[in-house]
């Protein structure tokens, strides 16, 4: 995991984007964090928990290192079921 995010933030074209999914079946599970973009454009970063009603988005992490730092900091925390990530962030629910 924290490889495929020092990839997506050094901006490698192998990795656009990275899913870390919660539950028994991954291809499956409604339940995930994801984030998307890049160190120089910034980052978009979602989670869902459960049904569609409940997936939300925020778009306003940093930019470069910093932005990496929360990244990771935020998957690593959802990993060890941490939700201090979800005050992090100014979040918005994505409508269907």
């Amino acid at each position: 995991m924290r490889d495929a995010l020092r990839r997506l933030c050094d901006d490698q074209e192998d990795v656009s984007f990275v899913i870390l999914v919660d539950g028994p079946d991954p291809e499956h599970s409604e339940y995930f964090i994801q984030t998307a973009g890049s160190g120089t454009d910034g980052f978009v970063l979602e989670y869902r928990e459960g049904s569609w009603d409940q997936h939300y988005q925020c778009d306003t992490v940093s930019l470069g290192q910093r932005g990496c730092w929360e990244l990771t900091n935020a998957f690593i925390n959802y990993l060890h079921g941490n939700n201090d990530w979800k005050t992090r962030f100014k979040w918005e629910l994505l409508s269907c």
